[in-house]
């Protein structure tokens, strides 16, 4: 890019929504521990050397 050295960055996560669940079981009963929506992110970078 103009004679300089370029790295162009993408990176999507979690596209379809899918939330964080972390569960026990007993029998019928069910305890959450640690659970989550942990959304959906995208990013976009760029860095010039010069």
């Amino acid at each position: 890019m103009f004679g300089t050295n370029a790295e162009l960055k993408f990176e999507a996560r979690n596209l379809l929504g899918q939330d964080y669940e972390e569960f026990q079981e007993f029998g019928e009963n069910r305890i959450d521990i640690n659970s989550y929506d942990v959304g959906r992110t995208v990013s976009l970078g760029l860095s010039v050397k010069f």
